[in-house]
């Protein structure tokens, strides 16, 4: 079982207690990731996280897969669309999840990461922004680096990569 995987649970169990938020509203955010995979099974699997969608974000064409990302034929980022409750969720937790989730890639491939925040308004972009910078010296000595703004279009990855380890059998969804 590679290490992700293992890490994946642990922190999945602790972050089923992540505080709560209080908007009371539905919201949107984009992660951009390495491993999508991994990232919509940790997000999925949050107490207040409604729906997680794997897909791409950036870009210079529209309707990019998988395929034009491995070839290297497209600048989109592969990224996880996660849509949570935020009475039951706060947008920092979430953050706080993300920015765990970059450590310990950074940690299993010891190689630099660029991430990404990707917001539905300029107000939550803000607020992203201000919970970055207490973590930014510490992301940066970590190899990582972050970009906050406002979301543009994100393309759905094809339903293959879905789900991708609940499909599999290596992970259950709530």
């Amino acid at each position: 079982m590679r290490l992700t995987k293992i890490i994946f649970i642990a922190v999945t169990l602790f972050y089923n207690f992540v505080a709560a938020g209080d908007s009371g509203r539905t919201s949107t955010i984009i992660f951009t990731v390495e491993d999508f995979w991994t990232a919509e099974a940790l997000f999925r699997n949050i107490r207040g996280v409604i729906e997680t969608r794997v897909g791409f974000t950036g870009g210079n064409f529209a309707n990019p897969t998988y395929e034009d990302l491995k070839k290297g034929i497209t600048d989109h980022k592969p990224a996880v669309e996660i849509t949570y409750d935020g009475e039951k969720l706060s947008l920092k937790s979430l953050i706080d999840v993300y920015f765990d989730f970059m450590k310990r890639s950074v940690d299993e491939n010891n190689m630099p990461l660029t991430g990404g925040i990707y917001l539905a308004t300029a107000n939550e972009e803000q607020t992203a922004k201000k919970y970055l910078l207490p973590e930014k010296e510490e992301l940066i000595k970590c190899g990582i680096t972050i970009q906050v703004n406002e979301a543009g279009e994100f393309w759905m990855a094809d339903e293959r990569h879905q789900r991708y380890f609940e499909k599999r059998g290596i992970i259950t969804g709530q």
